[in-house]
Order: structure tokens, then sequence, then C-alpha cells
């Protein structure tokens, strides 16, 4: 049988061996209490964290009692803890709107378990509201009941006071657009016939002048010429004071789009040859038709074959190219120009924007045709793209669903 010793009674511990012991349980002590500081300080940083969060924190029970809330939180309500967490629901912290809200989603929310971005309104002790914005989630039981919830609120008191100065600024803008456009739209249209009175007060002169064989063709000339081009600023601002307004009424119709191409051709042959420029135009023997409003397709085209003609040196081309495929009528206008530098070409389209290239006959220019161009092909659902290359020229490609 084997000897059993009692360690008590047959063994004495070597006093350096006790004292290494003690030295042992003295350090785990040591480490211990260290741990349990960290842990203590980590602890406290939290509930820092928590408490004084720049937004708000709560939880409701079942019952929808309010059981905790942060400190940042009440503060805004202007309560102390002690009035609030046990004793006050949530409905008696929020306003009428707001408690009508809290019945609508309580008990859906409860089974869902989730809410996201709510606004509504709470109500602070002295009476006063401000706007919040909620994110909440559920807390089950293992059987699957709602025990609380987790909160997290936004003031958007700022948020919404800066809404309202937006909302109130877009108002002013808008009245002062409205009257803009009001008076561009009176202005150019009681400019219209002054200038053309000019016109033919110009050509008036001409044909006396002639029938006295007096040369008054360069003043004349000039006088005509500058009141083309205020002619043309006129239809432009006319153009974009109805598109802004909502006052251009476009009539689509079944339009044959070789015809009106023809002619804007043809009516820009004096000009392209006044500046010693070839104007070649390009098309196929069949008809081809689109669905379009005939005068701001024409417009479309005096614009684009105008510019191809303004920024194209002498003794140089224009193309114009009437082509057609699956599913689209095409017209391109292609010059010799300067081209567009890569860096300009996504603001080619915007109002009044004026570009690095320069009319080669010192040709006035406002920088609104292009606008126009394409919120006219827009408006008649078709699609425009440019090319360019510099000191090669511009290609212009507007496409149009056929029929």
């Amino acid at each position: 049988m084997p000897k059993y010793i009692s360690i008590d009674e047959d063994r004495k511990l070597d006093p350096n061996e006790a004292s290494t012991t003690k030295s042992i349980i003295g350090s785990e002590e040591s480490l211990l209490q260290v741990k349990n500081s960290q842990l203590e300080n980590a602890l406290n940083e939290i509930e820092d964290l928590y408490q004084n969060a720049p937004c708000g924190y709560h939880s409701i029970d079942a019952n929808g009692i309010v059981i905790r809330m942060n400190n940042t939180e009440l503060r805004w309500l202007g309560y102390t803890r002690d009035e609030v967490v046990g004793k006050k629901k949530l409905i008696e912290l929020t306003s009428e709107e707001g408690t009508e809200i809290f019945f609508r989603t309580f008990e859906q929310f409860k089974k869902e378990g989730k809410i996201t971005n709510l606004e509504f309104e709470m109500c602070r002790k002295d009476g006063s509201k401000y706007p919040v914005l909620l994110n909440s989630e559920a807390i089950y039981d293992e059987k699957g009941n709602y025990l609380m919830n987790r909160s997290v609120v936004f003031d958007l008191t700022e948020r919404k006071k800066f809404e309202q100065e937006i909302k109130e600024a877009n108002a002013e803008l808008r009245r002062i657009n409205e009257e803009k456009n009001k008076f561009i739209g009176i202005a150019a249209h009681d400019l219209q016939n002054p200038i053309q009175l000019i016109i033919l007060a110009a050509e008036e002169v001409k044909r006396k002048a002639k029938i006295l064989g007096i040369d008054s063709t360069p003043a004349t000339d000039e006088i005509v010429k500058i009141s083309l081009h205020m002619s043309q600023i006129v239809k432009h601002l006319l153009n974009i004071n109805r598109i802004e307004s909502g006052g251009l009424k476009l009539v689509i119709e079944n339009t044959e789009v070789n015809y009106l191409t023809d002619l804007s051709v043809h009516l820009f042959e004096p000009i392209a040859k006044s500046k010693r420029i070839d104007l070649f135009y390009d098309y196929p023997f069949e008809k081809l038709h689109c669905q379009l409003d005939r005068n701001c397709f024409m417009q479309i085209l005096d614009n684009l074959i105008s510019n191809a003609i303004k920024f194209t040196p002498s003794e140089k081309m224009v193309f114009v190219r009437l082509l057609k495929d699956d599913s689209n009528v095409i017209v391109q206008i292609e010059d010799q120009g300067q081209g567009i530098l890569p860096e300009e070409l996504p603001f080619i389209f915007n109002r009044f924007q004026k570009l690095s290239p320069k009319p080669t006959a010192g040709e006035p220019s406002i920088g609104l045709g292009l606008s126009i161009v394409k919120e006219f092909t827009q408006m008649m659902g078709g699609k425009i793209e440019v090319e360019s290359t510099i000191n090669e020229g511009t290609k212009f490609t507007l496409s149009f669903p056929r029929i």
C-alpha cells in the first residue's frame, strides 16, 4: 500500500521558498491593481464619451419611459437627470406632432427593431421646441421580447435655420430672375422695330446716294453691319428669355431636313464668299424627315454655320454634311479654324462664355449662340457633340431621331 505523507506534518517550507511565494503573490496583486485601475479609467472615459457626446443618447423601455439619457440631451431639454430618468415618458418630451409620430411608430418599431432618420420636434422644459433627427435600434431578451432601445438624437436647429435661409434666398433669386426676364423680354421686344428701321433707313440712303452718284457705301454698310449684329443680340436675348420663363412653345411637326439645311447653307454662301471661304454642302438624294420645330432647327443651323465661317480664316473651307444612320438624321458642321483648347471644351455651351479663339475678321460675338443651340437641340429630343483639334478645326455633330 502506498504511503501518504502530510505536508503539514512531514515537510517544513524553506524560509527562502516562503519568501519567494509571498513575493509572487504580491506581484500578482500589484498587476491586478494596475489592470483594475486601467479598466476603471477606460470605463470612465467611455462614460464621459457617452454623457458629453455632441449628440444625444437615450433609451426607453416597453412603456415608453426614459430609463437612460446622456447629459447632452438633458442640457438640450433643460431638465435634470432626476426629473427625467425613470419618471418621464418620451412623449412628455415631444411636441404634439412628435407625440403623434411616436404613437404611430413605436409599436411597429418594437416589432421591426429599427428606426432610421426620423425627424420630429422635442419640447424643452420652458416650452420651446427644437427639431431633431433620431436613429434607434431595439434590444430584445433571449425570448425576443422588447427590453429597451438605444437611440441617437441630433439637434437640427442650425441645419433647419440654414435650410430656411437657403429657401428664402432661393425665393428672392427667383423673384429677381423673374423681374430680369420680364425686363429683358420687354426691352428686347421693343428694340426689334427700331433696329429694323435703322437697317431700312441705311438701305434707303444707299439707294438715294446711288441715284445722286454719291459713294456712301462704306458708311451705310457699317450701319447695316452693326444693326444686324444688334438684331442678332436681340434675337438671342429673346430666345434665352423664352427658354427661362417657359414662354417658348415649340411647334413639333414632320419636317424635311434636306430642305431646311439646303436653305440655311444658301443663305450663308454670300457671307462665306465675302471672306473667301469655300462652303461645301454634302447631302443624300433621299429625303430625310424628323419631328422638329422648323424655326428652332433653322436657328440651330444658322448659329453653327455662322460660327464656322466666323472662326475660319480666308482660303479655308467649311463643310456642312447631311447624313443618316439606322435611327437618326445627322447634321455635321465642320470648319478649318483655330480649334478649341481641350480645357475649354466642357464650357463651350455655357451662356456668355468667351473662349480663346477669336473671329478671323473681327466679327462680334456675345457667347449666347451655342447655349441656345444646345437648349433647342435637347428640347427637340436631339443630341449635340463637339470635337476639336487646335490649328485644324472644330466639328459639331447634331443627331435627331428619324421618322
